[in-house]
């Protein structure tokens, strides 16, 4: 019914005529929601407002069948829920998968394989209906597992762990750095004034070493 009504909200700009049209749907007289637009579009003088009103009719008149509820279809048979569980309705299913499973397996670089994502899903529905920490408990209580792993808790730990180790290396290059070194004449590295730009103040240290230094700087 959301689609359904988004169409009349979106595409009906008479407040007067949107509202009969709602109501009729409302009452679940469909024929008569078609009768009503095609008497509203006769009687629109604006075209672009016409316009409008013949979409939305079109879009009722060609899904008429998907305008009865399934509810309130003879040929579609609804079993009983057992006894515990309550169906839910569609628009509360699409709601379910858009806010708890499309947040987390869409739209943020993530790639899943049929088995996995019906796993994930799985998983999702049952922490969001409160009964994932009873059926981890089932799956446990045979199982050496005593208490549930602290994800929170491993994290922290492994944060101060790396924190040690970071701090220790740190310390460690810090004496090093602190440590005298010798000259060794065989190690060589380039100048300053050999690499990059060349600036005035480059141009006069490599003038030292040079037998033209001063028709450089002149």
């Amino acid at each position: 019914m959301f689609h359904i009504y988004q169409k009349a909200n979106r595409k009906i700009k008479n407040k007067e005529a949107r509202k009969k049209i709602k109501k009729l749907l409302k009452k679940k007289k469909y024929a008569e929601t078609i009768e009503k637009l095609k008497e509203f579009i006769d009687k629109e003088t604006d075209e672009k407002a016409k316009e409008e009103l013949k979409e939305v009719f079109n879009y009722y008149n060609n899904n008429f069948d998907a305008l009865i509820r399934y509810q309130d279809k003879k040929d579609i048979f609804l079993p009983q829920p057992p006894d515990g569980i309550e169906f839910k309705g569609l628009g509360t299913m699409e709601s379910s998968i858009r806010n708890v499973l499309v947040l987390r397996m869409k739209n943020n670089g993530t790639a899943w394989s049929i088995s996995g994502a019906n796993h994930m899903s799985k998983l999702l529905c049952l922490k969001h209906s409160g009964d994932l920490h009873e059926q981890l408990k089932k799956i446990l209580k045979n199982s050496k597992v005593v208490d549930f792993i602290d994800i929170n808790k491993m994290i922290i730990d492994k944060l101060n762990e790396s924190k040690r180790t970071i701090s220790d290396e740190v310390k460690i290059l810090l004496k090093q750095q602190k440590k005298p070194t010798k000259y060794n004449e065989n190690i060589q590295s380039s100048i300053l004034y050999g690499q990059g730009k060349v600036t005035r103040m480059q141009q006069i240290l490599k003038g030292l070493s040079t037998f033209d230094f001063m028709s450089k700087i002149l």
